[in-house]
């Protein structure tokens, strides 16, 4: 076994096995690059809620923080989208004018897109944080339940 997958209502969490290929793989297919992704970093006005979402690196990957948790982004090999790790069935487009990043999008599958506006002008320097804490909390959770549930 090389990995462990969590199917979580529309949610896919992904946890290669230490030591093993597959970890390396994943790891070299999705290593963020601070200096290319330093422009999308900062904060962005969500349109739904009225609050802000972060976009960050997170151990290998762009992520972003929002009030519904964390979502990590791998940038599609042939078009200009970042896909949502966690689900598939979202994407994420950067804008930009004047090769300053003004906004992204958020698309889905059934065709609805909601524009997040930057709320914040690009800093220097980037913000690299690792965030377990969503993960553990999920783990905890089905060890609950693993304990509750009868054989």
């Amino acid at each position: 076994m090389n990995c462990l997958r969590i199917w979580q209502g529309q949610l896919t969490h992904e946890a290669p096995r230490k030591g093993t290929p597959h970890e390396q793989q994943v790891r070299d297919a999705n290593r963020a690059d601070p200096e290319l992704l330093e422009k999308y970093l900062g904060a962005y006005e969500d349109p739904e809620s009225g609050g802000v979402a972060r976009v960050f690196i997170d151990g290998d990957y762009l992520a972003i923080e929002s009030e519904v948790g964390v979502f990590h982004l791998w940038k599609h090999p042939i078009e200009d989208a970042w896909v949502v790790r966690e689900n598939t069935a979202f994407s994420i487009t950067f804008q930009e004018e004047d090769g300053v990043v003004v906004s992204f999008t958020r698309n889905a599958l059934s065709g609805a897109r909601t524009v997040f506006p930057r709320g914040d002008r690009p800093r220097h320097g980037t913000q690299v944080r690792d965030t377990t804490a969503p993960m553990t909390r999920l783990i905890r959770t089905i060890a609950a339940l693993a304990r509750t549930c009868p054989l």
